[in-house]
C-alpha cells in the first residue's frame, strides 16, 4: 500500500474502534488503538514493536517498546532478523492520554527525531478548541528543519466520550487533508 492508502486503512480503523470501544480507562484505549495499528503493520510485513500498555501484543508477533509506543519496521519476521535485516521504520507512534501541553510536547518531539515515513500522535482532548491548541502547541514545538523530513505527521484525536464516534484527525503543517 502507499503511504496515503495506508492512512486511510488507519483512519479507517481508528473510526471502527472510537465507534466501538466503550473502554474509559486509557490503558484501554491505547490498546484499543494499537491493536489496531498492529493488525494493519502485519498485514503489510512489517514487524511491531509496541509498549507494555498493549499486553496483548505478545514477542513473538512483534515485540516490547522501542524507542517509540508503536511502530512498525522493515525486517524479516524471524525473532532474530532485525540483527542482520533491519532497514528502517515505516511508521512510529506515540500516545499520550494526558491533556497537558507538556506531555504531548514531549511525546511529540519524540516523533519530530525519529526516522520514518509516517508519523502519528494520537490524543485525548476534550473540546475542538483544546485539540487545535494541541495541534498548534505541536507545529510550534519543532525546529523547521525537522519537520522537513518528507515524512507524514498526524495528529489524531479521541474525545472518549459516547457521543464521539469520529476521530479528529489532522495533517500537521498542513491545511488541506
Amino acid at each position: 500500500m502507499t503511504n496515503t492508502e495506508l492512512l486511510k486503512e488507519i483512519r479507517k480503523r481508528f473510526n471502527e474502534v472510537q465507534k466501538t470501544t466503550t473502554i474509559n480507562r486509557k490503558k484501554g484505549w491505547t490498546q484499543a488503538f494499537f491493536t489496531a495499528l498492529k493488525e494493519i503493520g502485519n498485514e503489510e510485513g512489517f514487524k511491531v514493536y509496541t509498549s507494555s500498555a498493549n499486553g496483548k501484543i505478545s514477542p513473538t508477533e512483534g515485540g516490547v517498546e522501542w524507542l517509540f509506543d508503536l511502530c512498525w519496521s522493515f525486517e524479516r519476521t524471524g525473532n532474530d532478523d532485525w540483527k542482520k535485516d533491519f532497514k528502517g521504520l515505516k511508521l512510529i507512534c506515540e500516545c499520550e492520554w494526558e491533556m497537558n501541553d507538556d506531555f504531548i510536547i514531549h511525546d511529540f518531539q519524540k516523533l519530530a527525531v525519529g526516522k520514518a515515513e509516517l508519523k502519528i500522535m494520537i490524543v485525548q482532548y476534550k473540546s475542538e478548541e483544546q485539540f487545535n491548541e494541541f495541534k498548534t502547541s505541536c507545529e510550534k514545538s519543532v525546529y523547521k528543519k525537522l519537520y522537513e523530513d518528507n515524512a507524514e505527521y498526524i495528529l489524531v484525536g479521541s474525545g472518549n466520550a459516547k457521543n464521539d464516534t469520529e476521530i479528529k484527525w489532522e495533517k500537521l503543517w498542513e491545511t488541506n487533508f
